[in-house]
């Protein structure tokens, strides 16, 4: 019979899920994105508006918002886990299609199964959190 341990991820798995995400965040790749997701996953993106409720329609709401977004370089910063969630800060520059850039800093609590697959994502931030973004180089 399992312990509560066997199905706790470990330190690294946590870890390595955040990585995972920045990887698949900044690849813009919705599948690998949504791979990472088990299939009755939530995304609350921000907190307090309705999840997105599995990993087919967390597949899609990527789709959607990579459709309008030039780029994206998301970074994850000072995480912090216990048992299966890992809590940790984010940074993400973004562009629209259009070019109007904008910096959004927030925080991300990710819980992840024994199989190392994101069950829950909560984002908090809200619009004073965002800034728009200076991306011309400096001369």
């Amino acid at each position: 019979m399992p312990t509560s341990s066997d199905l706790t991820p470990s330190r690294a798995r946590l870890e390595q899920t955040v990585t995972d995400y920045q990887s698949a965040l900044n690849a813009r790749d919705p599948e690998r994105i949504a791979a990472l997701f088990a299939p009755d996953a939530t995304r609350a993106d921000p907190y307090g508006t309705p999840p997105v409720i599995g990993r087919s329609a967390i597949r899609a709401a990527w789709e959607e918002i990579f459709t309008n977004l030039g780029s994206i370089a998301f970074t994850a910063h000072a995480a912090h886990g216990a048992r299966d969630t890992i809590a940790f800060e984010f940074t993400s520059v973004t562009t629209t299609s259009n070019g109007v850039g904008s910096v959004l800093k927030g925080i991300n609590v990710v819980t992840v199964n024994s199989q190392g697959l994101i069950t829950s994502l909560v984002a908090y931030y809200d619009d004073a959190d965002s800034r728009p973004a200076d991306l011309q180089p400096a001369r």
